[in-house]
């Protein structure tokens, strides 16, 4: 039995990219656990994004933009009151918004604010006045169907939250996760939902870490050559200082 697949990476770019080609060297490119830890996830990479989008020529449904939007929409992270912009968007938002099921899990008003729990967690807030050490994990998948794997949504299964000194940690777990179409988008999600929570508890963000339980890479025919001009501008980038993205 194979162990775990480990990427170490600086940036949101540099990991989508060690990533891809740690799975193009497997079989049936497919890796069971690989676990991607991303140090500085708030870096600038949307140049990286844009470039991304024009060479897989992403369906509209694919693009960096509208995956990152699933987890946290743009105009949540930007809004002074995220709460309340965010319950007025809720409406225009698909069923199958990972941000829906964050802090309304049907959609009508009904359920709990998961994030908002981890906030008052990491802020001591409870609504006994007790003191929580650290919050639980949000949850995408309800227990019973949902929970069954198959291809569709929600790969997303949670996202853990922790302080570490005075940063903001985070771990997010995908039972299945497209390298190929998803991942980058869902990288970009994660670091600005990180960014929301820890601005929200006066912490600093710390590292991301992402792990898919059986993570995959279709379109080889476009992926491999994308993959050697990467490594291409990995072996530059080496032999030259580092512009940051």
């Amino acid at each position: 039995m194979r162990g775990a697949v480990l990427v170490d990476a600086r940036t949101l770019e540099d990991a989508w990219r060690a990533a891809v080609l740690a799975l193009l060297r497997q079989p049936g490119h497919r890796i069971r656990n690989l676990v991607v830890s991303i140090a500085e996830p708030q870096a600038d990479c949307s140049a990286f994004a844009r470039r991304l989008d024009a060479a897989l020529g992403a369906a509209a449904t694919d693009r960096v933009r509208v995956v990152a939007r699933t987890i946290l929409p743009l105009t949540v992270a930007r809004a002074v009151d995220w709460e309340r912009v965010g319950f007025r968007l809720l409406p225009k938002l698909p069923t199958n918004s990972y941000f829906r099921r964050m802090v309304d899990y049907e959609g009508d008003g009904t359920n709990v604010n998961q994030i908002r729990d981890v906030i008052d967690a990491l802020n001591h807030r409870t609504p006994d006045g007790g003191k929580w050490a650290d919050p639980g994990p949000i949850v995408l998948e309800r227990p019973g169907r949902t929970a069954i794997a198959r291809v569709g949504f929600p790969c997303l299964s949670e996202v853990q939250f922790h302080r570490d000194a005075d940063e903001l940690v985070v771990t997010a777990v995908y039972r299945s996760h497209y390298y190929h179409e998803k991942a980058y988008g869902n990288f970009v999600g994660l670091a600005r939902l990180q960014q929301l929570v820890a601005a929200e508890s006066r912490l600093t963000c710390g590292g991301l870490v992402v792990v898919s339980t059986d993570a995959r890479l279709g379109r080889i025919g476009v992926m491999r050559p994308l993959a050697s001009s990467l490594q291409e501008e990995v072996t530059s980038e080496s032999e030259h200082e580092r512009v940051p993205c």
